[in-house]
């Protein structure tokens, strides 16, 4: 890409491994959609343009959560943000680190989109509590009205999935073989707004599949 003369691109969509410093050949970019592609190697941070106010990240492998938070601690003029995970985790979603990043990082912040799936273990007594926890505090529910969606399987464990609402990618999967207990943190004055924006509660399935 270094090889390209675009000082004027506004809007960059890609797919690349992390090893893209040529992107700051283009100092004028003020969105990206941005996959990571399936490399594992280690690389250097992620150098987003400062100009940016718009930045989707989709990506599979969970090891790449902090550099990504780290990537955006300069992003003061970005107004929209949203984070995709693709695959199965090993790590919690924390809400509070969301929570200390964006006022400090990103001040014009109004749009927070995210999907997050992650290995779920009724045996974890307080896994429930230290997620919804993280993510309903007022910061989100009362000053920005940004709520969730936590899905978990009725069994011992599985998959869970915690998106934001209303629900805004193009793929939402569900998985096989169990009930699935949902959890909202709507406010009730808020719920007919956004419920109308979201799947229904899944009941049963009985083989994985993607809704689009």
């Amino acid at each position: 890409m270094s090889q390209f003369d675009l000082p004027n691109l506004k809007r960059l969509v890609f797919t690349s491994c992390l090893n893209i410093d040529w992107i700051k050949n283009f100092s004028r970019l003020e969105s990206i959609e941005y996959t990571i592609g399936n490399c594992h190697s280690h690389v250097k941070d992620l150098p987003w343009p400062s100009t940016l106010t718009h930045l989707r990240i989709i990506f599979d492998y969970d090891g790449y959560f902090d550099r990504i938070q780290r990537s955006l601690v300069h992003l003061s003029s970005l107004d929209s943000l949203e984070i995709y995970q693709k695959e199965k985790g090993t790590l919690l979603p924390n809400g509070q680190l969301w929570g200390n990043l964006i006022p400090s990082s990103l001040p014009l912040l109004k749009i927070f989109k995210y999907y997050f799936q992650f290995e779920y273990s009724s045996q974890l007594s307080n896994q429930i509590e230290q997620v919804i926890s993280s993510f309903s505090t007022p910061f989100y529910v009362l000053k920005n009205k940004w709520f969730i969606r936590y899905d978990i399987p009725d069994r011992y464990h599985g998959r869970a999935i915690l998106n934001s609402l209303p629900f805004s990618f193009q793929i939402y999967t569900t998985f096989q073989g169990s009930i699935i207990k949902t959890i909202l943190t709507l406010l009730d004055d808020d719920n007919n707004d956004f419920y109308t924006n979201v799947f229904s509660i899944v009941k049963k399935i009985k083989s994985p599949l993607k809704l689009f």
